[in-house]
């Protein structure tokens, strides 16, 4: 029996609770999890029993999906930095130019990581970067706890105007009008386009 690690890269896993979910799986298919982050798992089994076809059916059950293609790995890796950096600035860190942290965080070109990013996702890095923003406010708004102008400063925004102006444009409406709704019509982080 030859244990080996392996680093997987996992579309999908967009929060705490999609770890402890591709966690307990992969134990209970004696699948050992050395390291688990969002979008990356770093597993030791004995490959002359288990297979990468195995623990890909097993991820698929929950809607992950196992990435070998360099590109949608660099993609999956560019929107687990853009989640990370919106919870660092809605927590008070620095508010880097996104293309300076991503080519930093990413350790490549930047002019590369958007080429790829537009390619595969049909939308650029900073659109994308929006409509994330654009859910987390939407998110902000259900809590009822914090007025537009808190929202806007939480997230980054230089006024409560521009976060307007931006929401409307994504989603059609006004914050108002979007605060009325009764049926509140947000996207999973992993259903962001």
């Amino acid at each position: 029996m030859a244990i080996s690690t392996h680093e997987l890269m996992v579309k999908n896993m967009v929060c705490g609770r999609c770890m402890h979910i591709i966690k307990r799986e992969l134990d209970d298919h004696g699948i050992e999890v050395n390291e688990i982050e969002l979008g990356r798992v770093m597993v030791s089994f004995d490959a002359g029993s288990t297979g990468y076809e195995e623990i890909a059916a097993i991820l698929r059950r929950f809607d992950f999906e196992l990435l070998t293609d360099r590109d949608q790995i660099l993609v999956e890796r560019i929107k687990t930095c853009l989640r990370t950096l919106l919870d660092q600035v809605q927590s008070g860190g620095p508010r880097d130019q996104l293309s300076q942290v991503l080519a930093k965080t990413l350790s490549m070109n930047y002019g590369q990581i958007s080429r790829t990013f537009s390619k595969l996702e049909g939308i650029t890095v900073e659109r994308y970067f929006i409509r994330l923003k654009i859910e987390r406010v939407k998110e902000l708004i259900q809590y009822g706890e914090l007025s537009f102008k808190e929202i806007a400063y939480d997230l980054g925004y230089a006024s409560p105007q521009h976060l307007s102006g931006q929401f409307k444009q994504v989603t059609g409406m006004s914050m108002s009008k979007y605060q009325q709704l009764a049926g509140h019509d947000r996207l999973g982080r992993d259903k962001i386009m």
